[in-house]
């Protein structure tokens, strides 16, 4: 494949070109290659694949549970750079305002001192006191 961008979505990470990965179908795994590609020659490559048959070289990936939380928080982290990449003033309106706005509401209520008026009202005494008759009779 000449897309890296495909390579880099089913490992989930992100690869240098030019790379070899072997992907399983069936069961959602793939291989990477133990050794440097430079130094690849058909003998290596049919000794990797005798290795990936036998199950000696480790498989990665998979439909566990975990290897679905991880590709959620991939496809957040894959959107939050291609959003910076293709424009700083859209990621700043959808992500630096949000951030100011909240941070601003937790400072007031954490920080805020709380405002006494000092006189209560009158109205208020005059029903505990009516109250406090009350209960004594």
């Amino acid at each position: 494949m000449k897309d890296v961008e495909t390579v880099n979505s089913i490992t989930m990470s992100f690869m240098d070109t030019p790379c070899i990965v072997l992907l399983d179908t069936d069961t959602y795994l793939y291989y990477l290659l133990n050794f440097p590609i430079k130094d690849i020659t058909t003998l290596k490559l049919s000794y990797y694949l005798d290795d990936v048959s036998s199950g000696k070289i480790p498989a990665y990936g998979g439909t566990g549970f975990f290897q679905r939380v991880k590709r959620i928080f991939y496809d957040i982290l894959t959107t939050i750079l291609s959003v910076w990449q293709s424009s700083r003033w859209l990621f700043l309106l959808m992500f630096g305002l949000p951030t100011v706005v909240i941070s601003i509401v937790c400072y007031s209520l954490c920080c805020m001192e709380p405002i006494d008026d000092g006189v209560p009202d009158s109205d208020e005494e005059d029903e505990d006191e009516e109250f406090r008759e009350a209960m004594k009779k």
